[in-house]
């Protein structure tokens, strides 16, 4: 595949999928709580960092810039409405597809998915009796997995 040369604020916009992911499924019951933050701070960003996108040393250099500076303005993402979010979700997954070999894009949307569900499981649930993903948290996954085109196994 002949890739185009991917720009500084491409990487931005890739960089952004995590923390649009977790801040469209965190808000989806009404407010981002401690459990959901601290399963992306201490679980998944030091996951997402071990990914290596892009085809050459300055690529991936720059990749993981663009989840550090992503992830460092973490709460700018919480306080945009979930349309917003998800249309930013789509042009950065869309953006992926185009310009990055596609076993990559699939890794990296597999990987946003899963992000996508731990983190609606991290404060839901009583006890153990009720399901830790709630209504809200369900359609909302729905939704970033019809933009991931990602199926459920």
């Amino acid at each position: 595949m002949d890739m185009m040369k991917i720009s500084i604020k491409d990487w931005e916009q890739i960089g952004r999928a995590p923390v649009l992911v977790f801040a469209t499924v965190a808000s989806a019951d009404g407010e981002t709580s401690d459990e959901e933050l601290q399963s992306f701070a201490m679980e998944w960003l030091p996951q997402l960092k071990r990914f290596s996108i892009g085809q050459t040393d300055l690529d991936r250099g720059v990749f993981q810039w663009a989840l550090d500076e992503a992830a460092s303005h973490w709460e700018v993402a919480t306080k945009m409405d979930k349309e917003r979010l998800l249309k930013e979700l789509t042009a950065a997954v869309r953006l992926m597809e185009l310009r990055l070999p596609s076993n990559e894009v699939d890794a990296w949307k597999r990987a946003l998915l899963k992000l996508g569900v731990d983190v609606a499981r991290a404060s839901g649930g009583f006890l153990g009796l009720t399901s830790p993903v709630d209504s809200n948290e369900r359609e909302t996954l729905s939704k970033i997995r019809n933009i991931l085109k990602v199926h459920a196994h």
